[in-house]
């Protein structure tokens, strides 16, 4: 009975910490970020208000795992109701899902990864891990748009099911890791996101405009495909690993180098 209760107590201690924030704590309106102004900037390309959007995420982030469980179950059942049903063809439906989807990275990568270049030759690499985005910002729109786009995502595995192709644990994985890592790392501001945001974008255009072409019915060279999507994997392991509480800052800043090393 021991061991069960040190057990309980331990992952009750667990979720815990996974539910306690730095940022913001204790009526505190101060967040440790760059002060980086884009020179051009959208009229609704900022935050108007990170206090209320960050405290939002802190208190449901969570819903993040709920999303995912559902995802999962709607998708069994549409796989089951398809078993004895013919597959849908959705090309057209399918290419304008991709290529939307590439232009929306596509753009997010420029938008975002204009912020990371300026932090790594600016201010140096301790800056870019340990320092968030500037919290108003035009990067911290695009990192929460980013973060919205995992959940619009999903839908992609709505067209593996009703067309019947074969669905990999590593496609569940892919979605549902991102999507939970990225509302958390949202609701605490982590800085090493920079990193992942902007390898995530660049990999999704070109993973996107991939499957536009493959589903329109150009066949672009696959050695392509399977080298950005390995990087995007990479960047799963970084949003991962990054967790200030687990890990000090000097450790993201020698996971992120590697990851840029190799993008």
């Amino acid at each position: 009975m021991g061991m069960i209760a040190d057990t309980l107590n331990s992952i009750h201690w667990h979720i815990k910490q996974i539910n306690e924030f730095d940022v913001y704590s204790g009526n505190s309106t101060h967040s440790l970020h760059n002060n980086y102004v884009y020179r051009y900037a959208l009229p609704f390309e900022k935050i108007d208000d990170p206090v209320g959007a960050t405290l939002f995420l802190q208190r449901y982030w969570y819903h993040s795992i709920t999303i995912s469980v559902v995802y999962f179950i709607i998708i069994k059942l549409i796989q089951r109701f398809m078993r004895d049903r013919e597959a849908f063809v959705l090309k057209r439906p399918l290419v304008i899902w991709n290529a939307s989807l590439a232009i929306f990275s596509a753009i997010g990568f420029i938008r975002f990864g204009e912020d990371l270049v300026y932090s790594v030759f600016n201010l140096g690499m301790y800056r870019s891990v340990c320092y968030t985005v500037h919290p108003k910002g035009v990067a911290a729109f695009w990192a929460l748009l980013f973060a919205l786009s995992k959940i619009v995502e999903l839908g992609d595995t709505l067209f593996i099911v009703l067309r019947k192709r074969k669905l990999i644990f590593l496609h569940y994985y892919h979605h549902v890791a991102v999507l939970i890592g990225s509302a958390h790392a949202g609701a605490e501001h982590a800085a090493p996101g920079r990193f992942f945001i902007t390898v995530n974008y660049f990999v999704h255009a070109i993973m996107y405009s991939y499957y536009a072409s493959t589903s329109y019915g150009f066949r672009p060279s696959k050695y392509t495909f399977i080298i950005h999507y390995s990087l995007t994997h990479i960047g799963i392991l970084v949003q991962n690993l990054k967790k200030k509480k687990k890990i000090k800052c000097f450790i993201s800043k020698i996971i992120t180098s590697i990851l840029c090393t190799f993008a």
